[in-house]
């Protein structure tokens, strides 16, 4: 009636690489950096700093601080700084305190009361962005990358 119960061992906490699946952890430029040349990529990308370049990555976020020369092609994009260039993104979001110089391809976009814009937008019809980015210049940049790192004499240990 009053037996003790048996005590259960905690459960252990399971990590990313137990199950198999990488961290989903953005890549972060910090406000006193600055970079120039593409970045290009299939993860998420936080620009704080500067950055003269192309831009290619699934997610961006430029912060208020954040500043993009150059142009800008992603799934999901939010804009709350500079870029001063073209953008194509599935889903663009321009908050209130964004300055945007540059034509706007787009899926879907939300623009915050405040947001300045000065460049066209249009609406992109669904999946277009994905088939002009298999024919487009970023197929060749990803080719050519790809090509310099084969190329590249690899140390073995």
């Amino acid at each position: 009636m009053f037996a003790k119960k048996p005590q259960t061992a905690p459960r252990a906490v399971t990590s990313s690489t137990e199950t198999g699946r990488a961290p989903k952890v953005p890549t972060i430029i910090s406000a006193d950096m600055t970079i120039r040349g593409d970045l290009i990529g299939a993860g998420d990308l936080q620009i704080e700093g500067t950055v003269h370049g192309r831009i290619d990555v699934d997610h961006l976020v430029i912060g208020a601080t954040g500043s993009v020369e150059g142009d800008v092609t992603a799934k999901k994009v939010r804009i709350a700084g500079q870029v001063d260039g073209s953008l194509s993104a599935d889903e663009v979001t321009l908050a209130a305190t964004c300055n945007v110089h540059g034509d706007i391809e787009y899926e879907t976009l939300v623009m915050e009361s405040g947001a300045r814009l000065e460049g066209q937008c249009r609406r992109l019809a669904q999946g277009t962005r994905d088939e002009k980015l298999l024919s487009g210049d970023t197929a060749q940049a990803v080719e050519s990358t790809l090509s310099h790192l084969n190329s590249v004499p690899r140390r073995v240990a």
